[in-house]
């Protein structure tokens, strides 16, 4: 890690609290979703559950007790009315029954409520002989009531009152796993802060050492360079020093040329002018060399006029 760059620590850094994070709220979700099924198997089955079964309670009750008015009634056209009001009752204690089937069960619930429709079917073959002898002022109606309905009724109510327990116990263990689940996440959301603040530090920390012992680096190859640099400006400014003698001799050597130049112009032009000159001279030397030739030719032919004369005279 010493020899980590400053961008591979931030992007190393990074990616752990970005994956840190990331595993956080995984486990979060999950755990909020394992409290949103508990909550749903409350609300959406224990509840209406619970509701049913505490329906079905109460008017089996009822029907319980219209059942012993039917019996103290002496007026037939009354125990009509409480015969269809039982009849009523028995229609809807079905709905009941059927919206209770309905919601999804575990098998102990499945028992229970076996259990508690085989209860009914026993009370309602009890409760229609005792009508049928309440209906007919038999004297075994009473008994009927008493000794054969009453037990049936009281094992139908606890039927019911066990499965309303069990549904109880069923939303209190969803609560409770519910209440588990939130300190847990809640554990784990200060166990993952903490480690992330943690991390952060860690790494913030190796990030400002690696920045610092950068720094400090380039501060010393800034330190050596600008030494250099210094060094270099008063070699530069020596020679600088150097070239402007150089430039002051040259200068005045230059000067020296220009005027030996001017002197060596005035001597070309002088040449010039005596070239000239001689040229004419030249010309004038070649005319009388023509002249002289030319006389030398008549000379020439003279003396040879002489000699043929001589020769003459010689003869």
């Amino acid at each position: 890690m010493k020899n980590w760059t400053i961008g591979r620590l931030v992007t190393l850094g990074f990616a752990g609290l970005t994956l840190l994070i990331a595993v956080i709220c995984g486990v979060a979700y999950q755990r909020m979703l394992a409290v949103e099924r508990a909550n749903a198997k409350v609300v959406e089955r224990s509840l209406p559950a619970l509701a049913l079964v505490g329906d079905l309670a109460a008017t089996v009750k009822e029907n319980y007790i219209n059942v012993f008015l039917h019996f103290l009634e002496k007026d037939s056209s009354h125990m009509t009315e409480l015969e269809k009001k039982l009849e009523t009752m028995s229609a809807s204690l079905s709905a009941t029954y059927e919206k209770l089937e309905a919601l999804p069960m575990d098998e102990t619930e499945r028992a229970l409520y076996e259990t508690v429709k085989q209860r009914r079917a026993d009370y309602r073959s009890a409760r229609n002989a005792a009508l049928e002898l309440s209906r007919n002022n038999a004297s075994g109606a009473e008994n009927a009531i008493t000794q054969n309905l009453h037990p049936v009724f009281v094992a139908y109510i606890d039927a019911l009152a066990a499965l309303a327990r069990h549904i109880q116990d069923s939303a209190r263990a969803s609560s409770d796993a519910s209440v588990q689940i939130i300190r847990t996440t809640r554990l784990v959301l200060v166990v993952g802060a903490a480690a992330a603040l943690l991390s952060a530090t860690i790494i913030g920390f190796a990030i400002v050492r690696r920045t610092r012992r950068v720094l400090g680096d380039l501060s010393a190859r800034l330190s050596a360079g600008s030494t250099q640099l210094t060094a270099a400006a008063l070699e530069i400014n020596r020679s600088s020093q150097s070239l402007a003698e150089g430039a002051s001799e040259q200068a005045a050597t230059l000067e020296e040329t220009s005027a030996a130049l001017e002197e060596i112009s005035g001597m070309t032009r002088r040449n010039a002018e005596n070239a000239a000159q001689a040229k004419g001279l030249s010309h004038q030397t070649r005319e009388a060399a023509e002249a002289g030739a030319a006389d030398i030719g008549e000379m020439t032919s003279a003396m040879n006029s002489i000699r043929a004369a001589s020769d003459k005279i010689s003869k």
